[in-house]
């Protein structure tokens, strides 16, 4: 489920916006799940509004692991799988995962680093969302 108010959201995870401002350790703070909040609504203000009501995440609980991608986006016939990093670390573990089974051509990450490329995995800024849509 995706608030469509990321004040909202914070005070029903009980998070104090002055807290998150004035925190000496930023890691303390769930920004995690405010990463994927900001990345749900900037993806649903920017897709075609026929299908806004159709934003999918995928799941896989394997004995002995889990992989999990926040968002899936359709382009032309593709699924392609997109992963939301509130930081500029992190293993590509699921999206790896997702793209073998499902043969994507490509995935996206969404995180704190710039513009780049890993193999066939993008990587975007959390503030480019839009031009995923775009493109």
């Amino acid at each position: 489920m995706i608030l469509f108010d990321t004040g909202i959201h914070q005070k029903v995870l009980g998070l104090n916006m002055s807290d998150v401002i004035s925190a000496q350790n930023i890691d303390l703070i769930n920004k995690g799940n405010l990463a994927e909040l900001f990345t749900g609504i900037e993806i649903l203000k920017n897709i075609d509004s026929g299908i806004r009501d159709q934003l999918y995440y995928w799941h896989k609980e394997k004995r002995g692991s889990m992989a999990e991608v926040d968002y899936l986006l359709q382009k032309d016939n593709q699924i392609i799988p997109i992963e939301v990093k509130s930081g500029i670390k992190g293993r590509m573990q699921s999206i790896r995962i997702f793209m073998n089974e499902h043969n994507s051509p490509y995935g996206i990450r969404l995180s704190l680093e710039n513009f780049s490329r890993q193999g066939n995995v993008y990587i975007y800024p959390l503030y480019a969302i839009a031009n995923i849509i775009r493109e």
